[in-house]
């Protein structure tokens, strides 16, 4: 009962990852619609919460943004965002300054406009210090401007609350990481061109949650009726994050989310949720999966043992002097098959070994034991021990 409880709990738990604080995600309200206490607002505002993608303009401009984020580490992730941006009607557009990134976060920053240097300063807002890029002119119908950012930024990896967690795995299981927000220029009533948020993984055994779960988020509440006290100095609330719509891709370790911003989709920050690659998980059931394996061999023993009678004293020798090697890769046969594949794929169990540490709770470690308590169990119940 205890493996098929794990197995089940387990296998829900990846299938229906998502764990939402509201009944109806078709009902859930933009943070920046919502009516919330003052108080609220400007919690939310200080973390970014009600912060919008896209800046709406009466000019006839329209531009497409490509964000990529190669995530090697979380010391030092290395990000580029590339805006094409055109006039569709007569008028002027100004880009103009703005601030971007704050000074403490960022390293190794390059601006650039047309594949050429462009200029940025530091300037000051509320008491901290930001990266103010200088601005640049559009006049003419047809002419497209790139705008480039490159920087460096270090981030530091949360708990995904609404993320299900396997009962075998610790809060450090499923964790999200947000990336600096950027501004995209759209006409008012209008529709951006596609805008993408491609992210590079180099994290060893890890893998993103596409969706329901990361790419171009922005800030909701739930129904009215489904507010919870979350903290006692504010109203009964609770605010959280969640796609707007876009669609995900997956090439290898590359991931991609797209979308085309409008005045009713706004995302307020990318954001990808990362838990272990499937193989963690996969490696873990195969434990638990002994009690199944195990009386498998035993019949296969038996029905040997009764089509060669006369090798029986034989085969009983072999077994209780002989076949100690063969009982344990019986015992762990579904394991050893991983490594194999892992062998195969230029993988090993000894550099996944650190990562189980940090993502499995102290309890869960039974589990590579467990073929042997069940195989002592199961053969001291059929009197053969």
């Amino acid at each position: 009962m205890v493996s098929i409880s794990l197995i089940g709990e387990t296998i829900y738990s990846l299938t229906n990852p998502s764990n939402y604080p509201t009944k109806d995600l078709k009902d859930i309200i933009p943070l920046r619609s919502a009516s919330v206490p003052e108080s609220v607002r400007e919690e939310a505002h200080k973390i970014g919460a009600d912060f919008s993608s896209v800046q709406f303009l009466e000019c006839a401009v329209n531009s497409k943004l490509t964000y990529e984020v190669n995530l090697n580490s979380f010391i030092e992730v290395e990000c580029k965002c590339i805006w094409e941006v055109h006039l569709t009607g007569n008028c002027t557009f100004e880009w103009v300054e703005t601030r971007f990134l704050q000074f403490e976060e960022v390293s190794d920053l390059k601006v650039f406009l047309d594949e050429k240097p462009w200029n940025y300063h530091l300037s000051e807002y509320e008491g901290e210090e930001y990266y103010t890029i200088n601005g640049f002119n559009l006049t003419k119908i047809g002419d497209v401007k790139t705008f480039e950012i490159d920087f460096k930024v270090k981030r530091t990896p949360y708990p995904a609350d609404f993320t299900r967690i396997p009962w075998l795995f610790n809060g450090k299981y499923a964790q999200f990481v947000n990336f600096p927000m950027t501004v995209t220029p759209v006409q008012v009533g209008n529709t951006s061109d596609l805008c993408k948020f491609k992210v590079n993984l180099g994290l060893p055994f890890r893998m993103i949650l596409m969706d329901d779960q990361s790419g171009w988020m922005d800030a909701y509440v739930p129904p009215e009726s489904e507010w919870v006290l979350t903290n006692q100095q504010y109203q009964p609330y609770m605010m959280f994050e969640y796609p707007i719509e876009q669609e995900c891709e997956k090439d290898g370790n590359t991931y991609f989310f797209k979308t085309h911003f409008s005045e009713d989709n706004i995302a307020n920050l990318p954001k990808i949720i990362l838990v272990p690659d499937i193989k963690i998980p996969i490696l873990l059931l195969l434990f638990l999966f002994s009690p199944f394996y195990i009386p498998f061999f035993d019949f296969l023993e038996q029905k040997s043992t009764k089509e060669k009678p006369e090798n029986q004293e034989s085969h009983s020798k072999t077994r209780r002097f002989g076949g100690f090697l063969l009982k344990i890769c019986e015992l762990y046969f579904g394991p050893l098959l991983f490594v194999v594949f892992l062998l195969v794929s230029k993988e090993t169990i000894f550099e996944m070994f650190p990562y189980l540490t940090e993502v499995m709770n102290p309890a869960s470690w039974m589990v590579f034991i467990y073929p042997i308590i069940f195989f002592l169990f199961f053969y001291k119940y059929k009197g053969k021990i």
